[in-house]
């Protein structure tokens, strides 16, 4: 996957409290790996909005006083003229998760229509098919009610391996 990768971008000590658009990063479409470190600051709710556009969104959240992470994708697809598909897709993940002394590490993979969430070196796993519009390309994070911190995060663009 390393040999995918093309330009870094990375940021650290990034304090989080409400949205924040994470506009240094702007993928051409939906190929992409992050690694990002939380540190929770307070009892809030954080997360990211990935997929964002088109007033749709992906929302991986982690709840720390529950100590629960949750995928959730009722409101992430642009196929939504078969209501019974709809139904059945709009469908929350949740896992129960410990932070490692105060944070969360999330390795996330984004594939056109799947997303892979690898939560501290792999303790739980994530997946999902998502069909995103090619406009959903916006990345926000978020803190609900505190403060959070990055303490450290790599995004990449992947080229694909279908030359």
């Amino acid at each position: 996957m390393q040999k995918l990768r093309q330009v870094l971008h990375q940021t650290e000590k990034l304090e989080i409290n409400g949205i924040r658009k994470f506009d240094a990063f702007r993928p051409a479409k939906n190929t992409y790996e992050m690694d990002v470190e939380f540190k929770s600051l307070s009892d809030a709710a954080f997360g990211l909005f990935l997929l964002e556009g088109d007033g749709r969104k992906l929302i991986l959240r982690y709840d720390p006083v529950t100590s629960v992470i949750c995928l959730d994708r009722t409101n992430c697809t642009d196929f939504v003229s078969d209501s019974s598909f709809t139904k059945v897709f709009a469908k929350k993940m949740i896992a129960p998760l410990m932070l490692k002394q105060g944070k969360l590490r999330l390795h996330i993979f984004v594939d056109q229509s799947s997303i892979e969430v690898f939560t501290n070196d792999g303790e739980v796993v994530l997946s999902a098919t998502t069909f995103p519009s090619e406009e959903q390309l916006g990345i926000s994070f978020f803190s609900e009610g505190g403060k959070t911190q990055i303490t450290t995060l790599k995004a990449w663009e992947l080229n694909s391996i279908w030359k």
